[in-house]
Protein backbone atom coordinates (compact mmCIF):
# COMPACT_ATOMS: atom_id res chain seq x y z
CA UNK A 1 0.00 0.00 0.00
CA UNK A 2 0.75 3.95 -0.66
CA UNK A 3 3.20 5.04 2.68
CA UNK A 4 0.24 7.51 3.86
CA UNK A 5 1.96 8.21 7.13
CA UNK A 6 5.05 9.84 5.62
CA UNK A 7 2.49 12.98 4.33
CA UNK A 8 0.02 15.62 5.84
CA UNK A 9 -3.80 14.36 6.13
CA UNK A 10 -4.62 16.27 2.95
CA UNK A 11 -2.13 14.63 1.06
CA UNK A 12 -3.53 11.22 2.46
CA UNK A 13 -6.73 12.13 2.19
CA UNK A 14 -6.05 12.63 -1.91
CA UNK A 15 -4.06 9.57 -2.24
CA UNK A 16 -6.38 7.83 -1.00
CA UNK A 17 -8.85 8.89 -2.77
CA UNK A 18 -6.90 7.86 -6.34
CA UNK A 19 -6.87 3.88 -4.98
CA UNK A 20 -10.65 3.35 -4.20
CA UNK A 21 -11.70 0.77 -6.03
CA UNK A 22 -8.02 -0.81 -7.39
CA UNK A 23 -8.91 -4.21 -5.99
CA UNK A 24 -12.55 -4.56 -7.10
CA UNK A 25 -12.21 -7.36 -8.87
CA UNK A 26 -14.23 -10.00 -10.53
CA UNK A 27 -13.99 -13.71 -11.58
CA UNK A 28 -15.01 -12.58 -15.89
CA UNK A 29 -15.75 -16.71 -15.87
CA UNK A 30 -17.90 -17.22 -12.83
CA UNK A 31 -19.49 -13.71 -13.60
CA UNK A 32 -21.69 -14.84 -16.84
CA UNK A 33 -19.69 -13.36 -19.25
CA UNK A 34 -18.49 -16.90 -20.31
CA UNK A 35 -15.21 -15.53 -21.37
CA UNK A 36 -12.50 -18.00 -22.09
CA UNK A 37 -8.98 -17.53 -20.57
CA UNK A 38 -6.44 -16.48 -22.81
CA UNK A 39 -3.24 -18.96 -23.24
CA UNK A 40 -0.68 -18.60 -20.25
CA UNK A 41 -3.33 -17.57 -17.76
CA UNK A 42 -4.58 -18.94 -14.71
CA UNK A 43 -7.68 -17.07 -13.84
CA UNK A 44 -9.41 -13.73 -15.56
CA UNK A 45 -10.43 -10.66 -13.65
CA UNK A 46 -12.73 -7.43 -14.46
CA UNK A 47 -12.33 -4.41 -13.53
CA UNK A 48 -14.96 -1.88 -11.61
CA UNK A 49 -16.20 0.17 -15.07
CA UNK A 50 -19.47 0.70 -13.97
CA UNK A 51 -21.02 -1.95 -15.67
CA UNK A 52 -22.63 -5.25 -14.30
CA UNK A 53 -21.93 -8.39 -16.33
CA UNK A 54 -25.52 -8.13 -17.80
CA UNK A 55 -24.24 -5.02 -19.24
CA UNK A 56 -21.16 -5.96 -20.75
CA UNK A 57 -22.15 -9.27 -22.15
CA UNK A 58 -24.75 -7.53 -23.98
CA UNK A 59 -22.52 -5.33 -25.26
CA UNK A 60 -20.54 -7.96 -26.70
CA UNK A 61 -23.72 -9.90 -28.10
CA UNK A 62 -25.56 -6.93 -29.59
CA UNK A 63 -25.74 -6.59 -33.59
CA UNK A 64 -24.92 -3.90 -35.57
CA UNK A 65 -26.42 -3.64 -39.26
CA UNK A 66 -22.58 -5.63 -40.18
CA UNK A 67 -23.10 -8.47 -42.35
CA UNK A 68 -19.76 -10.24 -42.91
CA UNK A 69 -20.83 -13.48 -44.63
CA UNK A 70 -24.58 -15.76 -44.15
CA UNK A 71 -24.08 -17.25 -40.30
CA UNK A 72 -25.46 -20.98 -41.75
CA UNK A 73 -22.09 -20.53 -43.69
CA UNK A 74 -19.86 -19.72 -40.96
CA UNK A 75 -20.70 -21.69 -38.13
CA UNK A 76 -19.73 -24.88 -40.94
CA UNK A 77 -16.55 -23.21 -42.70
CA UNK A 78 -13.67 -24.86 -42.29
CA UNK A 79 -10.16 -23.54 -41.65
CA UNK A 80 -7.95 -22.98 -44.79
CA UNK A 81 -5.70 -26.17 -45.15
CA UNK A 82 -7.58 -28.00 -42.44
CA UNK A 83 -10.45 -29.53 -41.42
CA UNK A 84 -11.19 -27.60 -37.84
CA UNK A 85 -13.60 -24.68 -37.90
CA UNK A 86 -13.14 -21.71 -38.68
CA UNK A 87 -14.67 -20.28 -35.51
CA UNK A 88 -13.06 -22.59 -33.55
CA UNK A 89 -11.89 -20.82 -30.14
CA UNK A 90 -8.04 -21.89 -30.66
CA UNK A 91 -8.41 -20.30 -34.15
CA UNK A 92 -9.53 -16.75 -32.81
CA UNK A 93 -7.65 -16.57 -29.67
CA UNK A 94 -4.13 -17.34 -32.23
CA UNK A 95 -5.89 -13.66 -33.82
CA UNK A 96 -6.08 -12.03 -30.55
CA UNK A 97 -9.60 -12.42 -29.93
CA UNK A 98 -11.48 -13.08 -27.04
CA UNK A 99 -13.26 -16.53 -26.94
CA UNK A 100 -16.22 -17.49 -25.15
CA UNK A 101 -18.13 -20.34 -24.17
CA UNK A 102 -21.32 -21.31 -25.55
CA UNK A 103 -24.68 -20.05 -23.64
CA UNK A 104 -28.29 -19.00 -24.71
CA UNK A 105 -27.56 -15.83 -25.80
CA UNK A 106 -24.28 -17.26 -27.74
CA UNK A 107 -25.37 -20.89 -28.85
CA UNK A 108 -22.28 -21.26 -31.28
CA UNK A 109 -19.72 -20.08 -28.88
CA UNK A 110 -18.33 -17.51 -30.96
CA UNK A 111 -15.45 -14.63 -30.07
CA UNK A 112 -16.05 -11.14 -28.53
CA UNK A 113 -17.92 -9.17 -30.54
CA UNK A 114 -18.69 -11.57 -33.69
CA UNK A 115 -22.72 -12.28 -33.10
CA UNK A 116 -25.07 -13.45 -35.61
CA UNK A 117 -26.74 -10.64 -37.40
CA UNK A 118 -29.85 -11.55 -39.02
CA UNK A 119 -29.04 -14.17 -41.42
CA UNK A 120 -25.56 -13.23 -41.18
CA UNK A 121 -22.66 -13.28 -39.20
CA UNK A 122 -21.53 -9.57 -38.57
CA UNK A 123 -19.26 -7.85 -36.00
CA UNK A 124 -19.97 -5.75 -32.95
CA UNK A 125 -18.58 -2.77 -31.21
CA UNK A 126 -17.17 -5.20 -28.71
CA UNK A 127 -14.42 -7.11 -31.31
CA UNK A 128 -12.47 -4.18 -31.99
CA UNK A 129 -13.39 -2.49 -28.34
CA UNK A 130 -12.49 -5.01 -25.17
CA UNK A 131 -9.33 -5.59 -24.62
CA UNK A 132 -7.10 -7.85 -21.77
CA UNK A 133 -4.25 -7.70 -20.52
CA UNK A 134 -1.69 -10.59 -18.52
CA UNK A 135 0.29 -10.43 -15.66
CA UNK A 136 1.62 -13.32 -13.68
CA UNK A 137 -1.01 -15.67 -14.78
CA UNK A 138 -3.63 -13.26 -14.53
CA UNK A 139 -5.56 -11.76 -17.14
CA UNK A 140 -7.54 -8.73 -16.98
CA UNK A 141 -10.68 -7.82 -18.78
CA UNK A 142 -11.04 -4.52 -20.08
CA UNK A 143 -14.43 -3.48 -21.56
CA UNK A 144 -13.67 -0.25 -24.03
CA UNK A 145 -10.33 -0.70 -23.79
CA UNK A 146 -8.48 -1.68 -27.37
CA UNK A 147 -8.31 -5.30 -28.94
CA UNK A 148 -5.56 -7.04 -29.71
CA UNK A 149 -7.80 -8.36 -32.51
CA UNK A 150 -5.65 -9.04 -36.19
CA UNK A 151 -8.52 -7.89 -38.19
CA UNK A 152 -6.03 -8.13 -41.73
CA UNK A 153 -5.01 -11.64 -40.40
CA UNK A 154 -8.86 -12.53 -40.01
CA UNK A 155 -9.88 -11.16 -43.65
CA UNK A 156 -7.44 -12.76 -45.56
CA UNK A 157 -7.95 -16.33 -43.91
CA UNK A 158 -11.58 -15.80 -44.41
CA UNK A 159 -11.04 -15.61 -48.28
CA UNK A 160 -8.57 -18.60 -48.54
CA UNK A 161 -10.73 -20.53 -46.54
CA UNK A 162 -13.96 -19.82 -48.97
CA UNK A 163 -11.76 -20.28 -51.89
CA UNK A 164 -10.53 -23.28 -50.87
CA UNK A 165 -14.21 -24.56 -50.17
CA UNK A 166 -15.54 -23.20 -53.21
CA UNK A 167 -13.10 -25.54 -55.21
CA UNK A 168 -14.34 -29.00 -56.13
CA UNK A 169 -13.64 -31.89 -53.18
CA UNK A 170 -13.97 -33.28 -49.98
CA UNK A 171 -14.03 -29.62 -48.42
CA UNK A 172 -16.74 -28.42 -50.33
CA UNK A 173 -18.76 -31.90 -49.99
CA UNK A 174 -18.43 -31.30 -45.74
CA UNK A 175 -19.66 -28.30 -46.60
CA UNK A 176 -22.47 -28.49 -48.53
CA UNK A 177 -23.86 -31.54 -46.51
CA UNK A 178 -23.46 -29.43 -43.33
CA UNK A 179 -25.05 -26.21 -45.12
CA UNK A 180 -27.69 -28.24 -47.58
CA UNK A 181 -28.48 -31.51 -45.91
CA UNK A 182 -25.79 -34.67 -47.07
CA UNK A 183 -28.88 -35.91 -49.09
CA UNK A 184 -29.46 -32.06 -50.58
CA UNK A 185 -29.49 -32.43 -54.82
CA UNK A 186 -26.87 -32.16 -57.14
CA UNK A 187 -28.64 -28.91 -58.16
CA UNK A 188 -28.38 -27.28 -55.07
CA UNK A 189 -25.09 -28.18 -54.95
CA UNK A 190 -23.72 -26.11 -58.06
CA UNK A 191 -25.52 -23.56 -57.11
CA UNK A 192 -24.13 -23.60 -53.40
CA UNK A 193 -20.77 -23.83 -55.38
CA UNK A 194 -21.80 -20.52 -57.53
CA UNK A 195 -22.78 -18.51 -54.50
CA UNK A 196 -19.28 -19.10 -52.72
CA UNK A 197 -17.72 -18.28 -55.71
CA UNK A 198 -19.46 -14.98 -55.95
CA UNK A 199 -18.67 -14.25 -52.11
CA UNK A 200 -14.86 -15.57 -53.10
CA UNK A 201 -14.74 -12.12 -55.39
CA UNK A 202 -17.13 -10.11 -53.06
CA UNK A 203 -14.37 -10.30 -49.67
CA UNK A 204 -11.54 -10.18 -51.87
CA UNK A 205 -13.10 -7.00 -53.48
CA UNK A 206 -13.22 -5.52 -49.52
CA UNK A 207 -9.71 -7.03 -48.96
CA UNK A 208 -8.35 -5.82 -51.95
CA UNK A 209 -10.15 -2.05 -51.33
CA UNK A 210 -9.19 -1.65 -47.85
CA UNK A 211 -6.25 -3.67 -46.61
CA UNK A 212 -2.66 -3.33 -47.59
CA UNK A 213 -1.98 -4.04 -51.37
CA UNK A 214 -0.05 -7.19 -51.73
CA UNK A 215 0.93 -7.85 -47.76
CA UNK A 216 2.86 -4.47 -47.83
CA UNK A 217 2.52 -2.35 -44.80
CA UNK A 218 0.67 -4.88 -42.76
CA UNK A 219 -1.51 -2.75 -40.08
CA UNK A 220 -0.47 -5.90 -37.39
CA UNK A 221 -2.68 -6.46 -34.29
CA UNK A 222 -4.89 -4.22 -33.56
CA UNK A 223 -5.16 -1.63 -36.10
CA UNK A 224 -6.87 -0.89 -39.12
CA UNK A 225 -7.33 1.97 -41.19
CA UNK A 226 -10.94 2.68 -41.02
CA UNK A 227 -11.29 5.83 -41.58
CA UNK A 228 -9.87 4.21 -45.26
CA UNK A 229 -12.09 1.87 -45.38
CA UNK A 230 -15.34 3.78 -44.93
CA UNK A 231 -14.11 6.03 -47.53
CA UNK A 232 -13.46 3.22 -50.12
CA UNK A 233 -17.10 1.70 -49.22
CA UNK A 234 -19.17 5.00 -49.62
CA UNK A 235 -16.90 5.97 -52.77
CA UNK A 236 -16.65 2.78 -54.79
CA UNK A 237 -19.92 0.21 -53.75
CA UNK A 238 -22.25 3.16 -52.53
CA UNK A 239 -22.13 5.57 -54.79
CA UNK A 240 -21.22 3.05 -57.79
CA UNK A 241 -17.64 4.76 -58.69
CA UNK A 242 -15.46 2.24 -59.08
CA UNK A 243 -12.47 4.38 -59.92
CA UNK A 244 -12.90 6.01 -56.51
CA UNK A 245 -11.06 3.51 -54.91
CA UNK A 246 -8.23 4.60 -52.28
CA UNK A 247 -5.42 2.35 -50.82
CA UNK A 248 -5.35 1.42 -47.19
CA UNK A 249 -2.22 2.90 -45.99
CA UNK A 250 -3.02 5.14 -43.05
CA UNK A 251 -3.62 2.18 -40.03
CA UNK A 252 -4.48 4.01 -36.59
CA UNK A 253 -4.46 1.69 -33.41
CA UNK A 254 -8.24 1.26 -32.19
CA UNK A 255 -9.21 4.01 -29.37
CA UNK A 256 -10.80 3.22 -26.27
CA UNK A 257 -14.47 3.71 -25.67
CA UNK A 258 -14.83 5.37 -22.05
CA UNK A 259 -16.36 8.62 -21.90
CA UNK A 260 -16.93 9.17 -26.26
CA UNK A 261 -20.48 9.75 -25.62
CA UNK A 262 -19.20 12.78 -23.20
CA UNK A 263 -16.68 14.09 -26.07
CA UNK A 264 -17.68 17.19 -27.77
CA UNK A 265 -15.71 15.83 -30.84
CA UNK A 266 -14.40 12.33 -31.32
CA UNK A 267 -12.29 10.17 -33.91
CA UNK A 268 -8.51 10.24 -33.35
CA UNK A 269 -8.41 13.50 -35.63
CA UNK A 270 -11.61 15.30 -33.94
CA UNK A 271 -13.20 15.44 -37.23
CA UNK A 272 -16.89 14.14 -36.26
CA UNK A 273 -18.98 16.17 -33.82
CA UNK A 274 -21.03 15.09 -31.03
CA UNK A 275 -24.01 17.42 -31.52
CA UNK A 276 -27.45 17.14 -30.22
CA UNK A 277 -30.90 17.94 -32.27
CA UNK A 278 -33.66 17.80 -29.98
CA UNK A 279 -36.25 18.80 -32.84
CA UNK A 280 -35.06 15.29 -34.57
CA UNK A 281 -35.56 13.26 -31.41
CA UNK A 282 -39.11 12.40 -32.96
CA UNK A 283 -37.68 11.41 -36.20
CA UNK A 284 -34.21 9.73 -35.06
CA UNK A 285 -35.45 7.96 -31.87
CA UNK A 286 -32.58 10.28 -30.22
CA UNK A 287 -31.25 14.22 -29.50
CA UNK A 288 -27.64 12.43 -29.72
CA UNK A 289 -28.03 12.61 -33.31
CA UNK A 290 -24.23 12.97 -34.29
CA UNK A 291 -23.52 9.91 -32.42
CA UNK A 292 -26.18 8.18 -34.65
CA UNK A 293 -24.53 9.55 -37.27
CA UNK A 294 -20.98 8.74 -36.28
CA UNK A 295 -21.91 4.89 -35.22
CA UNK A 296 -23.60 4.55 -38.42
CA UNK A 297 -20.67 5.64 -40.52
CA UNK A 298 -18.64 2.72 -38.17
CA UNK A 299 -20.74 -0.20 -39.31
CA UNK A 300 -20.71 0.63 -43.15
CA UNK A 301 -16.94 0.12 -42.87
CA UNK A 302 -17.30 -3.36 -41.24
CA UNK A 303 -20.27 -5.09 -43.42
CA UNK A 304 -22.72 -2.80 -43.32
CA UNK A 305 -24.52 -1.40 -46.41
CA UNK A 306 -26.43 1.43 -47.34
CA UNK A 307 -28.88 1.95 -50.19
CA UNK A 308 -28.06 5.32 -52.01
CA UNK A 309 -30.75 4.27 -55.17
CA UNK A 310 -33.90 6.22 -53.55
CA UNK A 311 -32.79 10.04 -52.92
CA UNK A 312 -36.32 10.44 -50.76
CA UNK A 313 -38.81 13.56 -50.83
CA UNK A 314 -36.95 16.60 -51.88
CA UNK A 315 -33.80 14.64 -50.88
CA UNK A 316 -34.45 14.08 -46.93
CA UNK A 317 -36.30 10.94 -46.94
CA UNK A 318 -33.06 9.00 -45.91
CA UNK A 319 -31.69 5.97 -46.97
CA UNK A 320 -31.95 3.01 -45.97
CA UNK A 321 -29.71 0.77 -44.49
CA UNK A 322 -28.53 -2.22 -42.67
CA UNK A 323 -27.59 -0.45 -39.78
CA UNK A 324 -29.85 -1.10 -36.86
CA UNK A 325 -30.25 2.02 -35.26
CA UNK A 326 -32.40 1.35 -32.27
CA UNK A 327 -28.93 -0.90 -30.84
CA UNK A 328 -27.07 1.47 -31.66
CA UNK A 329 -28.96 4.17 -29.67
CA UNK A 330 -29.01 1.82 -26.63
CA UNK A 331 -24.85 1.14 -27.28
CA UNK A 332 -23.92 4.62 -27.20
CA UNK A 333 -26.40 5.00 -23.99
CA UNK A 334 -24.59 1.81 -22.56
CA UNK A 335 -21.50 3.96 -23.33
CA UNK A 336 -22.49 7.17 -21.34
CA UNK A 337 -21.64 4.86 -17.89
CA UNK A 338 -18.64 3.49 -18.53
CA UNK A 339 -16.15 4.57 -16.68
CA UNK A 340 -12.35 4.51 -17.17
CA UNK A 341 -10.27 1.58 -15.25
CA UNK A 342 -8.03 2.39 -12.50
CA UNK A 343 -4.95 0.64 -12.01
CA UNK A 344 -5.12 -2.85 -9.87
CA UNK A 345 -2.69 -2.99 -6.84
CA UNK A 346 -2.22 -6.60 -8.37
CA UNK A 347 0.28 -4.72 -11.24
CA UNK A 348 2.10 -3.16 -8.53
CA UNK A 349 1.97 -0.47 -5.65
CA UNK A 350 2.35 2.93 -6.80
CA UNK A 351 5.31 4.75 -4.98
CA UNK A 352 3.72 8.09 -3.18
CA UNK A 353 6.98 9.78 -3.55
CA UNK A 354 7.40 8.83 -7.61
CA UNK A 355 3.31 10.01 -7.66
CA UNK A 356 3.73 13.33 -5.76
CA UNK A 357 7.02 14.42 -7.87
CA UNK A 358 4.76 13.02 -11.43
CA UNK A 359 2.05 15.15 -10.24
CA UNK A 360 4.38 18.28 -10.45
CA UNK A 361 5.86 17.09 -13.84
CA UNK A 362 2.60 16.57 -15.27
CA UNK A 363 0.69 19.52 -14.64
CA UNK A 364 4.00 21.83 -15.79
CA UNK A 365 4.10 19.95 -19.30
CA UNK A 366 0.95 17.41 -19.95
CA UNK A 367 -2.24 19.37 -18.46
CA UNK A 368 -2.32 21.84 -21.21
CA UNK A 369 -3.71 19.36 -23.70
CA UNK A 370 -4.82 16.55 -21.22
CA UNK A 371 -6.80 17.26 -18.04
CA UNK A 372 -5.96 15.53 -15.03
CA UNK A 373 -8.47 16.78 -12.89
CA UNK A 374 -11.04 14.73 -14.97
CA UNK A 375 -13.66 13.45 -12.90
CA UNK A 376 -14.06 9.39 -14.37
CA UNK A 377 -17.40 8.85 -12.74
CA UNK A 378 -19.55 12.07 -12.81
CA UNK A 379 -22.12 11.52 -14.75
CA UNK A 380 -22.42 15.07 -15.85
CA UNK A 381 -18.86 14.90 -17.24
CA UNK A 382 -18.20 16.61 -20.39
CA UNK A 383 -14.48 16.47 -22.60
CA UNK A 384 -13.84 19.49 -24.76
CA UNK A 385 -11.27 18.53 -27.62
CA UNK A 386 -7.60 20.10 -27.61
CA UNK A 387 -6.86 19.55 -31.01
CA UNK A 388 -3.43 20.65 -31.38
CA UNK A 389 -0.27 19.97 -34.50
CA UNK A 390 2.13 17.57 -32.25
CA UNK A 391 4.18 16.54 -35.32
CA UNK A 392 3.13 12.92 -35.04
CA UNK A 393 2.42 11.04 -38.26
CA UNK A 394 0.23 13.00 -40.86
CA UNK A 395 -1.42 10.74 -42.88
CA UNK A 396 -4.30 9.28 -41.35
CA UNK A 397 -5.36 12.68 -40.91
CA UNK A 398 -4.15 14.22 -44.56
CA UNK A 399 -6.51 11.70 -45.82
CA UNK A 400 -9.67 12.35 -43.93
CA UNK A 401 -9.07 15.98 -44.74
CA UNK A 402 -8.36 15.79 -48.45
CA UNK A 403 -9.64 13.32 -50.39
CA UNK A 404 -11.44 13.75 -53.37
CA UNK A 405 -14.08 11.27 -55.47
CA UNK A 406 -16.58 11.13 -57.92
CA UNK A 407 -20.05 11.62 -56.58
CA UNK A 408 -21.27 9.53 -58.56
CA UNK A 409 -25.41 8.60 -57.91
CA UNK A 410 -24.86 11.69 -54.93
CA UNK A 411 -23.99 13.93 -57.78
CA UNK A 412 -26.64 16.82 -57.88
CA UNK A 413 -27.82 15.66 -54.37
CA UNK A 414 -28.34 18.40 -51.43
CA UNK A 415 -25.07 18.16 -49.35
CA UNK A 416 -26.26 18.04 -46.12
CA UNK A 417 -29.38 18.78 -44.01
CA UNK A 418 -30.81 21.76 -43.94
CA UNK A 419 -28.92 22.19 -47.73
CA UNK A 420 -25.40 23.77 -48.49
CA UNK A 421 -25.42 23.30 -51.92
CA UNK A 422 -25.51 19.95 -54.05
CA UNK A 423 -23.04 17.35 -54.87
CA UNK A 424 -20.80 18.41 -57.75
CA UNK A 425 -19.25 15.40 -60.54
CA UNK A 426 -16.24 15.45 -57.77
CA UNK A 427 -16.43 15.74 -53.83
CA UNK A 428 -14.61 16.27 -50.52
CA UNK A 429 -15.19 12.35 -49.42
CA UNK A 430 -15.62 13.47 -45.91
CA UNK A 431 -18.68 15.72 -47.15
CA UNK A 432 -20.46 12.35 -48.58
CA UNK A 433 -20.20 10.30 -45.63
CA UNK A 434 -21.20 13.24 -43.58
CA UNK A 435 -24.51 13.34 -45.82
CA UNK A 436 -24.79 9.38 -46.04
CA UNK A 437 -24.47 9.26 -42.43
CA UNK A 438 -27.13 11.84 -41.35
CA UNK A 439 -29.29 10.53 -44.31
CA UNK A 440 -29.14 6.93 -42.75
CA UNK A 441 -30.19 8.13 -38.96
CA UNK A 442 -33.33 9.61 -40.49
CA UNK A 443 -34.19 6.48 -43.24
CA UNK A 444 -35.24 3.13 -42.61
CA UNK A 445 -33.45 0.26 -41.74
CA UNK A 446 -33.38 -3.05 -43.86
CA UNK A 447 -31.86 -5.85 -43.23
CA UNK A 448 -30.56 -6.65 -46.95
CA UNK A 449 -30.73 -4.66 -50.35
CA UNK A 450 -32.80 -6.04 -53.15
CA UNK A 451 -29.64 -7.20 -54.73
CA UNK A 452 -27.41 -9.63 -53.08
CA UNK A 453 -24.31 -7.77 -51.78
CA UNK A 454 -21.95 -10.15 -53.72
CA UNK A 455 -22.96 -9.07 -56.31
CA UNK A 456 -22.44 -5.46 -56.41
CA UNK A 457 -18.66 -4.86 -56.99
CA UNK A 458 -17.19 -5.93 -59.93
CA UNK A 459 -13.99 -3.75 -60.14
CA UNK A 460 -10.61 -4.81 -60.84
CA UNK A 461 -9.19 -1.69 -58.59
CA UNK A 462 -7.55 0.35 -60.88
CA UNK A 463 -6.04 2.74 -58.44
CA UNK A 464 -7.09 5.86 -56.82
CA UNK A 465 -7.33 9.76 -57.82
CA UNK A 466 -5.09 12.44 -56.80
CA UNK A 467 -5.88 13.86 -53.95
CA UNK A 468 -5.03 18.02 -53.55
CA UNK A 469 -2.48 18.51 -51.11
CA UNK A 470 -3.60 18.32 -47.45
CA UNK A 471 -3.21 22.12 -45.31
CA UNK A 472 -1.24 22.53 -42.06
CA UNK A 473 -4.56 22.45 -39.81
CA UNK A 474 -5.58 19.51 -41.76
CA UNK A 475 -2.60 17.31 -39.83
CA UNK A 476 -3.96 17.63 -35.89
CA UNK A 477 -5.06 15.20 -33.53
CA UNK A 478 -7.16 15.72 -30.32
CA UNK A 479 -6.07 14.97 -26.88
CA UNK A 480 -8.32 13.84 -24.44
CA UNK A 481 -8.08 13.21 -20.78
CA UNK A 482 -5.48 10.45 -19.95
CA UNK A 483 -7.68 8.07 -17.27
CA UNK A 484 -7.45 4.80 -17.96
CA UNK A 485 -4.12 5.70 -20.12
CA UNK A 486 -2.37 2.66 -18.70
CA UNK A 487 -4.91 0.00 -20.38
CA UNK A 488 -4.73 1.94 -23.87
CA UNK A 489 -1.17 0.51 -25.42
CA UNK A 490 0.29 1.18 -27.20
CA UNK A 491 0.31 4.56 -27.90
CA UNK A 492 -0.06 7.66 -30.31
CA UNK A 493 -2.82 7.69 -32.73
CA UNK A 494 -0.94 4.88 -35.18
CA UNK A 495 0.29 2.54 -32.22
CA UNK A 496 4.00 3.48 -33.03
CA UNK A 497 5.04 4.06 -29.41
CA UNK A 498 4.97 0.51 -27.43
CA UNK A 499 4.81 1.97 -23.68
CA UNK A 500 4.85 4.95 -21.78
CA UNK A 501 8.57 4.78 -21.02
CA UNK A 502 9.32 5.49 -24.87
CA UNK A 503 6.61 7.69 -24.62
CA UNK A 504 8.08 10.10 -22.53
CA UNK A 505 11.51 10.00 -24.22
CA UNK A 506 12.38 12.75 -27.19
CA UNK A 507 10.90 11.64 -29.77
CA UNK A 508 14.55 11.02 -32.15
CA UNK A 509 15.05 8.69 -29.17
CA UNK A 510 12.25 6.20 -28.95
CA UNK A 511 12.93 2.52 -29.86
CA UNK A 512 12.31 2.02 -33.94
CA UNK A 513 11.15 -1.16 -33.82
CA UNK A 514 9.31 -3.27 -31.72
CA UNK A 515 7.10 -6.89 -31.25
CA UNK A 516 3.43 -6.79 -31.59
CA UNK A 517 0.62 -9.62 -30.47
CA UNK A 518 1.52 -10.56 -26.90
CA UNK A 519 -1.07 -9.80 -24.30
CA UNK A 520 1.70 -10.08 -21.44
CA UNK A 521 1.96 -6.82 -19.43
CA UNK A 522 4.77 -4.73 -18.39
CA UNK A 523 3.95 -2.78 -15.40
CA UNK A 524 6.97 -0.95 -14.96
CA UNK A 525 6.92 0.65 -18.47
CA UNK A 526 2.90 0.49 -18.96
CA UNK A 527 2.75 -1.17 -22.15
CA UNK A 528 3.08 -4.65 -23.68
CA UNK A 529 5.92 -7.28 -23.56
CA UNK A 530 7.97 -6.31 -26.49
CA UNK A 531 7.48 -9.95 -28.03
CA UNK A 532 5.17 -11.68 -30.68
CA UNK A 533 4.45 -12.17 -34.45
CA UNK A 534 4.43 -8.74 -36.05
CA UNK A 535 7.33 -7.04 -36.10
CA UNK A 536 6.54 -2.78 -36.12
CA UNK A 537 9.05 -0.67 -37.96
CA UNK A 538 8.42 2.97 -37.38
CA UNK A 539 10.56 3.76 -40.49
CA UNK A 540 7.82 2.89 -42.87
CA UNK A 541 4.74 5.39 -44.13
CA UNK A 542 1.82 5.96 -41.93
CA UNK A 543 4.03 4.28 -38.68
CA UNK A 544 6.08 7.18 -37.52
CA UNK A 545 6.93 7.43 -33.69
CA UNK A 546 7.91 11.17 -34.19
CA UNK A 547 6.09 14.12 -32.58
CA UNK A 548 4.48 14.72 -29.04
CA UNK A 549 7.56 16.33 -28.04
CA UNK A 550 7.27 17.86 -24.06
CA UNK A 551 9.91 19.99 -24.21
CA UNK A 552 13.20 18.86 -21.47
CA UNK A 553 14.07 15.33 -21.85
CA UNK A 554 13.30 13.51 -19.16
CA UNK A 555 15.52 11.33 -16.86
CA UNK A 556 14.60 8.29 -15.89
CA UNK A 557 13.75 8.96 -12.97
CA UNK A 558 11.27 11.70 -14.42
CA UNK A 559 9.75 9.04 -16.66
CA UNK A 560 9.34 6.87 -13.53
CA UNK A 561 7.53 9.89 -11.68
CA UNK A 562 5.37 10.32 -14.63
CA UNK A 563 4.31 6.86 -15.30
CA UNK A 564 3.66 6.66 -11.56
CA UNK A 565 1.47 9.58 -11.85
CA UNK A 566 -0.43 8.56 -15.21
CA UNK A 567 -1.22 5.34 -13.64
CA UNK A 568 -3.57 6.65 -10.92
CA UNK A 569 -5.43 8.70 -13.48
Amino acid sequence: MLQFLRFPLLQMTLLASLIVGFSRLADAQGSGRNVQLPSGATSLQTLEQNWSDATAEWFYNVPQGSKLLPYDWFIHLEQPGSTTLFRDPGHFASLGYLTRQADTANPDGLAVGFVQDDEHVGMTCAACHTGVLQYEGTAYLVDGAPTLGDFETLLRRLVDSLNQTAAPGAKFNRFADKVLGAGSSTADRQTLRKELQSYVKFRSDYNARNLPANHALGFGPGRVDAIGAIFNEVTTVFVEQEENFGPANAPVDYPCLWDTPQHDRVQWNGSIPNFKIPALAPITGTVDVGALGRNAGEVIGVFGYVDLSQNGLLGYGGYAATVKKDNLIEIEDSLKTLWSPQWPEELGEIDANDWMAGQVLFREYCASCHDDTFDRTSPTRMVEAVITRSGTDPLMAGNYATRMAKSGLLEGRIKTLPGLGRFGETAVVNQMLFHIAVQMTVGPDEPLPAQDPATLVTSNMPGPLTDPAPKPRDLAYKARPLNGVWATAPYLHNGSVPNLDELLKRPGKRVKQFQKGTSNYDPVKVGYENEGPFLFDTTLPGNSNLGHNYGPEFTEEERRQLIAYMKSL
